[in-house]
């Protein structure tokens, strides 16, 4: 096994203690099955998750944030050129948030870019970017096996180095042996998810796919709603679902963190594409450094921008908000090794150099408005910065 993926034994149960659920309880989960069903089509309609305009439409004014660093590579005063980008997302959960961030904020309008962040599942994410209809997918995990099998796409910028997804059951769940001859939700059977949840399922001594059954539920509302509704007894959640379950009286039995790293929410992109359009892809490079940068420097505001996206109350939001951003590369120099790392999990294997290409990332890096993104600040490293 690789040095930075590795198999420990069960940890002690996380979380809040098991409630018996009751029919009053079971109808509220309902109720926030629907809600969050409604919050996610909310969000993705505030956040321009629409098919690409036909015609550039105009640019958000930057806020104060954006413009505090000048817009490397064009002259003077004068804004860039306008491009189109568009960036699949999985889902619109906290792992995405920058892209939205970036968006909403005019973030990414500060670099020229009029960006469209679209929903769909990893897989048609990534046949969109190799069929030329998104310009990125942030799927990355799916991006690099991908890659690993031949497709001519490239991991250009990290995001987050440690799985966030848990191990999320009905109370009467006591321990991973009692999932024996039962099933787990998961967003897909090859998944970033369904790898950590057989990691856990084999921490524990049961055999993955043999004594437990992983069964697809295509997005993360789905899975949530298999849960909470009674369909599955257990589902490998992400926040805000495994947070959500967790206060109808779920309980997070493992976290995948405490098994595995993992590479997540990155953006990917066609080989092609960044020998033939370094420019978009370092704008879109910057547009997200600076949203990076805006989410650890301005915590009121995210715990307020994650309260209204998930409909959950300012101190939750809050501990979501530390929870998430524990889990952020601030350069985007997600470490090879961890990729590497899940493609061994995924039996799977290729050189380093025919899953990540940070050559646009390193050049950016060295641009004066971002060189001094991890530089040490009274002697320390800033959060969010890997060891060198």
């Amino acid at each position: 096994m690789a040095g930075n993926l590795r198999v420990a034994p069960a940890p002690a149960a996380v979380g809040s203690r098991a409630r018996l659920v009751g029919p009053a309880t079971m109808a509220r989960a309902r109720r926030w099955g629907r809600r969050a069903a409604a919050a996610l089509a909310l969000g993705m309609l505030l956040s321009g998750c629409a098919a690409p305009a036909a015609s550039p439409r105009a640019a958000v004014a930057p806020t104060a944030a954006a413009a505090r660093a000048p817009t490397v590579g064009s002259a003077g005063a004068t804004p860039p050129a306008l491009m189109h980008v568009a960036i699949n997302v999985p889902s619109p959960g906290i792992n995405h948030l920058v892209y939205f961030l970036g968006k909403e904020r005019g973030l990414y309008a500060a670099e020229g870019l009029d960006v469209d962040v679209e929903v769909m599942p990893a897989n048609t994410g990534i046949a969109a970017l190799l069929a030329g209809q998104m310009d990125f997918t942030t799927s990355s995990g799916s991006a690099a096996r991908a890659a690993a099998t031949g497709s001519p796409v490239r991991v250009v910028m990290g995001l987050i180095d440690q799985s966030d997804a848990s191990l999320v059951v009905a109370p009467d769940v006591a321990s991973v042996q009692d999932l024996r001859d039962r099933a787990i939700g998961v967003t897909g059977v090859a998944s970033s998810a369904a790898q950590v949840g057989r990691l856990i399922v084999q921490a524990a001594g049961l055999t993955p796919d043999a004594d437990v059954a992983f069964l697809q539920a295509p997005t993360p509302s789905q899975s949530y709603a298999a849960l909470v509704s009674g369909a599955m007894p257990a589902a490998i959640l992400s926040p805000p679902f495994s947070g959500k379950a967790e206060q109808l009286g779920f309980r997070i039995l493992a976290r995948g963190r405490d098994y595995v790293r993992a590479t997540q929410a990155g953006l990917s992109t066609t080989v092609q594409r960044i020998h033939e359009q370094p420019e978009l892809v370092a704008r879109t490079l910057r547009g997200t450094l600076r949203a990076i940068d805006f989410a650890f420097e301005h915590e009121p505001e995210m715990v307020d921008y994650i309260a209204a996206k998930t409909e959950i109350d300012p101190d939750d939001a809050r501990l979501l908000y530390r929870d998430y951003i524990d889990t952020v590369v601030r350069d985007g120099l997600t470490a090879p090794e961890i990729i590497q790392g899940e493609l061994e999990m995924a039996g799977l294997s290729a050189p380093t150099e025919d899953l990540v290409d940070y050559s646009v990332l390193r050049a950016v890096l060295q641009e004066p408005a971002f060189r001094d993104i991890c530089a040490e600040r009274n002697g320390t490293r800033p959060k969010g910065c890997r060891a060198p």
